[in-house]
């Protein structure tokens, strides 16, 4: 976990000091950091800066909550047709769980802290509703993704690039 996420900083630091700042960039910059967020909640969970496990779970969770809206954003701006309704969409169920994890008293029903690894805990149906928003937003973001390579209208570096995120996804699903 600790050599993730500063892997995940090291790259988020790389970028912003490398790259102009577009908004591509600015958009890569925001899912490495939220990916090292929750990285280091994990590390975290267990007690640490001052700080219980119950309130690390919550940042974790606000932080992976990011990563479906912030792939979709990404996704619109290599396809240069960004549909702003699907992207304030994906924002703003994004808004809706990330209060519910920080604020909601009875978000979580436990956390376990093991030797190699974390379990973070929701009730059944928070975690059906959570599921449907984080896996019905990937979702979207592939088909849009394989759509946009069949039309075959991009060049050669952005298609790739575009086959490289769905590729991503696909891994992580796997």
């Amino acid at each position: 976990m600790v050599a993730t996420f500063a892997i995940e900083i090291i790259l988020a630091l790389y970028v912003l000091f490398r790259y102009h700042m577009t908004t591509i960039m600015r958009l890569i910059v925001a899912a490495l950091t939220s990916l090292a967020l929750f990285q280091v909640s994990e590390y975290f969970v267990c007690g640490g800066l001052g700080a219980d496990g119950a309130t690390w779970s919550r940042i974790g969770f606000a932080a992976i909550t990011m990563l479906p809206p912030l792939g979709l954003h990404i996704l619109q701006v290599m396809t240069g047709n960004p549909s702003r309704k699907l992207v304030a969409a994906a924002y703003g169920t994004m808004a809706g769980f990330m209060a519910y994890f920080l604020i909601a008293p009875n978000a979580f029903v436990g956390h376990e802290c093991t030797g190699n690894y974390v379990i973070f805990q929701i009730g059944n149906s928070p975690a059906t509703f959570y599921g449907a928003y984080y896996y019905g937003w990937l979702l979207t973001a592939l088909i849009i993704g394989f759509n946009n390579l069949r039309s075959n209208k991009f060049s050669k570096k952005v298609g790739a690039q575009i086959t490289a995120l769905m590729v991503g996804y696909l891994v992580f699903l796997v």
